[in-house]
Protein backbone atom coordinates (compact mmCIF):
# COMPACT_ATOMS: atom_id res chain seq x y z
CA UNK A 1 0.00 0.00 0.00
CA UNK A 2 1.31 3.38 -0.92
CA UNK A 3 0.97 6.60 1.01
CA UNK A 4 0.17 9.79 -0.87
CA UNK A 5 1.11 12.96 0.37
CA UNK A 6 -1.09 15.69 -0.86
CA UNK A 7 0.21 19.24 -0.62
CA UNK A 8 -0.99 22.72 -1.10
CA UNK A 9 2.44 25.25 -1.95
CA UNK A 10 1.24 28.99 -2.51
CA UNK A 11 4.23 31.15 -1.65
CA UNK A 12 3.41 35.15 -2.08
CA UNK A 13 6.37 35.88 -2.88
CA UNK A 14 7.26 32.73 -5.68
CA UNK A 15 7.31 31.54 -8.81
CA UNK A 16 3.72 32.15 -10.96
CA UNK A 17 2.15 33.29 -7.81
CA UNK A 18 4.40 36.61 -6.81
CA UNK A 19 2.30 39.45 -6.54
CA UNK A 20 -1.11 37.24 -6.81
CA UNK A 21 -0.78 36.76 -3.20
CA UNK A 22 -4.01 34.23 -1.20
CA UNK A 23 -6.74 36.20 0.14
CA UNK A 24 -9.55 33.79 1.30
CA UNK A 25 -9.13 29.66 1.50
CA UNK A 26 -12.58 29.21 0.43
CA UNK A 27 -13.25 25.49 -0.85
CA UNK A 28 -9.73 24.17 1.24
CA UNK A 29 -12.32 22.60 3.55
CA UNK A 30 -13.36 19.82 0.75
CA UNK A 31 -9.67 18.60 0.45
CA UNK A 32 -9.41 16.14 2.91
CA UNK A 33 -6.41 14.51 2.09
CA UNK A 34 -4.19 17.56 2.45
CA UNK A 35 -1.30 17.04 4.81
CA UNK A 36 1.05 19.87 3.93
CA UNK A 37 0.45 23.57 3.51
CA UNK A 38 2.53 26.09 3.06
CA UNK A 39 1.00 29.73 2.57
CA UNK A 40 4.24 31.53 3.66
CA UNK A 41 4.43 35.60 2.50
CA UNK A 42 0.27 36.09 1.48
CA UNK A 43 0.13 39.17 3.74
CA UNK A 44 -3.67 39.53 2.70
CA UNK A 45 -4.58 36.15 3.92
CA UNK A 46 -6.19 36.81 7.80
CA UNK A 47 -8.56 33.52 7.66
CA UNK A 48 -7.70 30.11 7.83
CA UNK A 49 -10.92 28.99 9.35
CA UNK A 50 -11.46 26.99 6.15
CA UNK A 51 -9.41 24.18 7.45
CA UNK A 52 -10.36 23.54 11.03
CA UNK A 53 -12.00 19.76 9.65
CA UNK A 54 -8.81 18.96 7.72
CA UNK A 55 -7.66 16.63 10.46
CA UNK A 56 -4.55 15.23 8.16
CA UNK A 57 -2.72 18.14 7.99
CA UNK A 58 1.02 17.81 9.37
CA UNK A 59 2.83 20.71 8.51
CA UNK A 60 1.67 24.02 8.21
CA UNK A 61 4.02 27.48 7.09
CA UNK A 62 1.82 30.35 7.66
CA UNK A 63 4.81 32.79 7.75
CA UNK A 64 4.53 36.56 6.39
CA UNK A 65 0.68 36.00 6.50
CA UNK A 66 -1.94 38.25 8.53
CA UNK A 67 -3.55 35.65 10.35
CA UNK A 68 -4.37 36.17 14.07
CA UNK A 69 -6.69 33.71 14.88
CA UNK A 70 -5.32 30.18 15.03
CA UNK A 71 -7.58 28.55 16.94
CA UNK A 72 -8.59 25.52 14.35
CA UNK A 73 -4.93 24.54 14.52
CA UNK A 74 -5.48 23.87 18.65
CA UNK A 75 -6.77 20.40 17.81
CA UNK A 76 -5.32 18.81 14.63
CA UNK A 77 -3.54 16.07 16.35
CA UNK A 78 -1.64 15.18 13.97
CA UNK A 79 0.00 18.19 13.51
CA UNK A 80 3.63 18.55 13.95
CA UNK A 81 4.80 21.60 12.27
CA UNK A 82 4.14 25.02 12.66
CA UNK A 83 5.54 28.18 11.22
CA UNK A 84 4.15 31.42 12.44
CA UNK A 85 7.15 33.76 12.14
CA UNK A 86 5.90 37.08 11.02
CA UNK A 87 2.26 37.02 12.07
CA UNK A 88 -0.11 38.84 14.64
CA UNK A 89 -0.81 35.84 16.04
CA UNK A 90 -1.06 36.79 19.83
CA UNK A 91 1.61 35.76 22.35
CA UNK A 92 -1.03 33.78 24.38
CA UNK A 93 -2.52 31.52 21.66
CA UNK A 94 1.45 31.16 20.46
CA UNK A 95 2.05 29.49 23.94
CA UNK A 96 -1.13 27.61 23.76
CA UNK A 97 -0.33 25.61 20.23
CA UNK A 98 2.95 24.56 21.76
CA UNK A 99 1.51 23.29 24.55
CA UNK A 100 3.95 24.91 27.02
CA UNK A 101 1.18 24.91 29.82
CA UNK A 102 1.32 20.95 29.35
CA UNK A 103 5.78 20.99 29.47
CA UNK A 104 5.83 19.73 33.47
CA UNK A 105 8.97 17.56 33.32
CA UNK A 106 11.65 16.43 30.66
CA UNK A 107 13.87 13.39 31.09
CA UNK A 108 17.06 13.65 29.10
CA UNK A 109 20.59 11.65 29.15
CA UNK A 110 23.55 14.21 29.44
CA UNK A 111 24.23 15.33 25.74
CA UNK A 112 20.47 14.92 25.06
CA UNK A 113 19.29 17.88 23.32
CA UNK A 114 15.66 19.02 23.02
CA UNK A 115 14.01 21.43 20.49
CA UNK A 116 11.19 23.48 22.94
CA UNK A 117 8.36 23.32 21.81
CA UNK A 118 8.75 20.62 19.31
CA UNK A 119 5.98 21.72 17.33
CA UNK A 120 8.34 24.00 14.78
CA UNK A 121 8.68 27.74 14.63
CA UNK A 122 5.95 29.01 17.06
CA UNK A 123 7.82 31.54 18.63
CA UNK A 124 8.96 34.86 16.96
CA UNK A 125 12.38 35.43 18.17
CA UNK A 126 13.12 32.98 21.11
CA UNK A 127 12.53 31.79 24.23
CA UNK A 128 14.86 32.65 27.25
CA UNK A 129 15.76 29.63 29.43
CA UNK A 130 16.99 29.93 33.32
CA UNK A 131 18.48 26.80 34.95
CA UNK A 132 18.52 26.39 38.69
CA UNK A 133 21.51 24.09 38.15
CA UNK A 134 23.62 24.83 34.32
CA UNK A 135 25.70 21.44 35.33
CA UNK A 136 22.84 19.83 35.00
CA UNK A 137 20.73 21.65 31.94
CA UNK A 138 21.33 25.10 30.46
CA UNK A 139 20.23 26.67 27.00
CA UNK A 140 21.64 25.89 23.86
CA UNK A 141 20.15 28.59 21.59
CA UNK A 142 16.50 30.35 21.73
CA UNK A 143 14.86 27.06 21.17
CA UNK A 144 16.95 24.45 22.34
CA UNK A 145 17.81 22.81 25.99
CA UNK A 146 21.01 20.92 26.34
CA UNK A 147 21.47 18.04 29.15
CA UNK A 148 25.31 19.08 30.28
CA UNK A 149 25.33 16.65 33.17
CA UNK A 150 23.47 13.98 35.31
CA UNK A 151 20.66 15.56 37.83
CA UNK A 152 18.19 17.58 38.32
CA UNK A 153 17.47 21.07 37.92
CA UNK A 154 13.71 23.63 37.18
CA UNK A 155 14.02 25.40 34.20
CA UNK A 156 12.11 28.09 33.77
CA UNK A 157 11.27 28.76 30.36
CA UNK A 158 10.22 32.07 29.35
CA UNK A 159 8.21 34.20 26.40
CA UNK A 160 7.69 37.60 26.50
CA UNK A 161 5.65 38.15 29.55
CA UNK A 162 4.70 34.08 29.97
CA UNK A 163 6.59 31.47 31.67
CA UNK A 164 6.77 28.22 32.73
CA UNK A 165 8.45 25.87 35.15
CA UNK A 166 10.09 22.57 34.12
CA UNK A 167 11.76 19.75 36.11
CA UNK A 168 14.45 18.27 34.40
CA UNK A 169 15.79 14.99 35.49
Amino acid sequence: IQKYHFNLYINGDDGIYKNNHVKSLKGLENAKLLDEVTLKNNTELSDISNIAGLENITKINLSGTSVEDISCLFDMGKLKYVNLQGTPVSDADRWKLAKMSELNELEMDKGDAQEIPEIGDVFDGGLNFESSNSEVVKGQDEKTLVATGGGTAKVTVSYHDLTQEVNVK
